[in-house]
């Protein structure tokens, strides 16, 4: 669940066109609530 709303949210920002320059070479870091890293997604991945 939390990978398909991090890819929805990366695919809302790149198709409003709402990132900055750059910002395509980024990740989104997903975490427990604890803060603890569950996972990076980059923006630049085509899914």
């Amino acid at each position: 669940m939390a990978f398909r709303a991090a890819r929805d949210m990366i695919r809302t920002l790149r198709e409003g066109e709402t990132l900055p320059d750059g910002a395509r070479e980024h990740t989104l870091r997903v975490s427990y609530v604890d803060h603890s890293t569950l996972f990076d997604l980059p923006f630049n991945l085509g899914i």
